[in-house]
């Protein structure tokens, strides 16, 4: 997640070279992106370094539990 230019700068896929993953989505504000061996991420370095600013990263079990956190207070 993060606050970057739109549209996104790379074409999609984006295979970043070195990082072991592709960002398959992407817009202004995310980017979904595949890693090449499971539990790695290379997609916080590879981001901040392409957009020149901060940006977070989370797995999917990560944002499952968010969505459900979510639903759980707005019902």
């Amino acid at each position: 997640m993060f606050d970057g230019p739109d549209p996104f700068p790379e074409p999609l896929p984006w295979e970043v070279p070195g990082a072991g993953l592709t960002v398959v989505r992407a817009d202004a504000l995310h980017a979904v992106s595949l890693n090449d061996i499971e539990r790695t991420s290379g997609a916080t370095y590879a981001l901040e370094r392409r957009l020149g600013m901060p940006v977070t990263s989370r797995g999917v079990p990560t944002m499952l539990r968010l969505q459900a956190r979510l639903n759980t207070i707005a019902d």
